[in-house]
């Protein structure tokens, strides 16, 4: 029986965006007993402490859960540094500064935090937005996910792509032997196996005129290039087109003052809503 340690450490509420729910789905997908039987493997959610009752685990004596902060996990992590495993080469049982019996490691985030590499790794690539859009990114944050990602596709075993575009990406840019890269594709949430709501009740909870607005649910990142989307509406105003309402959902990120300043500059005011 396989021990799977599935690192989520990163997952705060709201950091990450779609990535977060794409775990989240994975996580609640492996609890589904129709799907992953109980007793096939042993596996270990590595959670921060603010999402450690997401999860129902009553009812699932082969998950564990591990928290990856909080004061009991800084006084594992002291304690291992104390019994002389220092940075970068802690020995195959630990993992954040606690004994672990997994053998196998999932990083969802695209990097394998160094306190992994004892234990054969998967890594779950997202994309390379940053190696063809540089443009979005600091100088500090583009030289922080260049050096993560060459050293956790030199430390796994196998990578995960979640697109045929991804995957030929990191063989294009890394050179990485095709056998070690799998396409595996994202499935829907399971809120979508419920039937939809009435379009009507949607449209007027939000006071929404269908065929007469865009929708882009993305968190106000830079790189989301929202700022695009409202030079195109400008464009299509100037050029008499009918005034779309541009509805977007997610999180409020670094570049949201920017965009609220434009949207007034550009006197789109009427066109630009946050749900």
């Amino acid at each position: 029986m396989a021990h799977l340690l599935l690192d989520l450490r990163w997952m705060v509420p709201g950091y990450t965006g779609g990535m977060e729910w794409s775990a989240r789905s994975l996580v609640e997908a492996l609890l589904r007993p129709e799907i992953n039987p109980p007793g096939r493997h042993e596996i270990t959610l590595l959670l921060p402490g603010v999402t450690r009752y997401d999860f129902d685990l009553r009812r699932r004596p082969d998950f564990h859960l591990q928290v990856s902060d909080g004061p009991q996990s800084y006084l594992d992590q002291i304690a291992w540094r104390l019994h002389g495993c220092p940075v970068g080469a802690p020995p195959a049982t630990w993992v954040n500064g606690r004994k672990t019996v997994a053998s196998i490691a999932l990083s969802y985030s695209g990097m394998i935090e160094a306190d992994l590499y004892p234990l054969k790794n998967l890594v779950v690539v997202h994309d390379l937005q940053h190696e063809y859009l540089p443009e979005f990114f600091s100088p500090q944050e583009l030289a922080n996910r260049q050096r993560d990602l060459a050293a956790s596709l030199a430390q796994a075993g196998r990578v995960i792509a979640i697109s045929e575009f991804t995957r030929q990406s990191l063989l294009e840019r890394h050179n990485l032997v095709p056998e070690r890269c799998r396409v595996i594709y994202q499935a829907s949430h399971t809120l979508f196996e419920q039937p939809p709501s009435e379009p009507e009740v949607v449209w007027r909870k939000y006071g929404l005129t269908p065929g007469n607005y865009l929708y882009y649910p993305s968190n106000t990142w830079f790189h989301k290039n929202h700022r695009l989307i409202l030079q195109a509406l400008a464009l299509l105003r100037e050029q008499g087109q009918p005034d779309f309402l541009l509805v977007c959902s997610g999180a409020p990120k670094e570049a949201h003052p920017d965009l609220l300043a434009l949207c007034r500059g550009l006197g789109l005011e009427a066109q630009f809503r946050f749900l």
